[in-house]
């Protein structure tokens, strides 16, 4: 059983506290507000008791978003217990500065412009066609930034403790590339680094073999900080021809 609200915000910085499983998708929008909608999904053993469920779930907007009521985490879904859910789909302006946490949903942000800074436990993120100072960081899943063709000085700080990191940005960005992975390699064949140094060791116990890499150097006149730590997990970087 589903339920759908909907909340307009002034234009402004945006704290989302996604604390239950559920996709969070933000996109920009060329209107001077936020707006939220929050699905919120619901099942039990009677209809009656997941109309309960979508009753006590509120959606908060005192202090930043976020719902308050009888939520689930993913790993604590069954069919023999009852769950909640809450989805949201926000539009917000182009700039604008965002601070979002999610847990066990995916959460994708588009097309917006400011500080932003995303954070998961096991969640994959996405910053698509986005600018300025990005910041993504999730314990368990992929990360993945496009950023805009018009993000030149950028800045980024990527981490994954275990997934795959895909980074990819416009011809002629610069930035100081820091990049290491604990376990895994490091793909850049395409980037033009100076200043350059690369690091790679392979380590055997009884686990198998372990690979470790670091690239570091200056790409193109330097400037933004672009960092990026994948603990397990490959890391890819590409710019955009």
């Amino acid at each position: 059983m589903c339920e759908r609200r909907t909340v307009r915000l002034d234009p402004g910085r945006l704290v989302l506290d996604a604390v239950s499983t559920g996709e969070v998708r933000v996109t920009a929008w060329d209107r001077d507000e936020i707006e939220v909608v929050a699905t919120i999904e619901a099942a039990a053993a009677s209809e009656e008791a997941a109309r309960s469920l979508l009753r006590t779930t509120a959606i908060e907007t005192d202090n930043g978003v976020r719902a308050t009521g009888p939520l689930t985490d993913v790993a604590d879904r069954s069919a023999r217990t009852p769950w909640v859910a809450v989805h949201y789909d926000v539009h917000v302006p182009r700039r604008t500065d965002l601070d979002v946490t999610v847990v066990s949903g995916p959460a994708i942000v588009e097309g917006v412009t400011g500080t932003l800074r995303v954070r998961g436990e096991r969640s994959r993120i996405r910053l698509r066609d986005v600018s300025g100072t990005l910041e993504a960081m999730t314990t368990r899943g992929d990360v993945e930034v496009t950023l805009s063709d018009t993000a030149f000085g950028s800045s980024i700080n990527a981490e994954t403790q275990r997934g795959q990191i895909s980074l990819s940005f416009p011809e002629g960005y610069s930035a100081l590339l820091d990049a290491s992975t604990l376990d895994g390699e490091i793909h850049a064949g395409d980037v033009a680094l100076t200043n350059s140094t690369r690091e790679r060791s392979t380590t055997t116990d009884d686990r198998g073999s372990v690979s470790r890499e670091s690239v570091r150097g200056t790409m193109g006149r330097g400037g933004a900080r672009l960092h990026v730590f994948a603990r397990h997990g490959d890391i890819v970087i590409r710019a955009r021809r």
